[in-house]
């Protein structure tokens, strides 16, 4: 599902767990803000989840390393920060200056 780029505001809905059989999420570019949702752990299926550019915040979730089928999982220009236990699994966080980190390189937790 792409809502890129439509003007999206308010927090990502708890609902979206419910969408089990989703590959991919693509919510970047709009205006989302609080935390992702732990129920983003119940997408088994989710293989690309984008929500770069909004204005989350909080901490990225270890729901999130459960999702087994997950390549692409970007963040960037967002104000997340990172779960310890995911830190310490990955060592392919791409650091930035003025970005806390980009994108998760999620091929090494497995």
């Amino acid at each position: 599902m792409d809502f890129s780029r439509n003007n999206l505001a308010g927090k990502i809905p708890m609902e979206v767990g419910f969408l089990v059989k989703l590959i991919a999420l693509y919510v970047g570019q709009n205006s989302l803000i609080g935390a992702i949702p732990p129920t983003i752990g119940n997408l088994t299926s989710l293989e690309d989840f984008r929500v770069l550019n909004n204005n989350l915040e909080g901490h990225v979730l270890d729901e999130i390393g459960c999702l087994r089928s997950l390549r692409v999982f970007e963040i960037v220009a967002n104000s997340l920060s990172v779960s310890p236990s995911i830190s310490k699994a990955n060592n392919d966080f791409c650091l930035e200056t003025k970005q806390m980190f980009c994108a998760i390189a999620l091929s090494k937790l497995y």
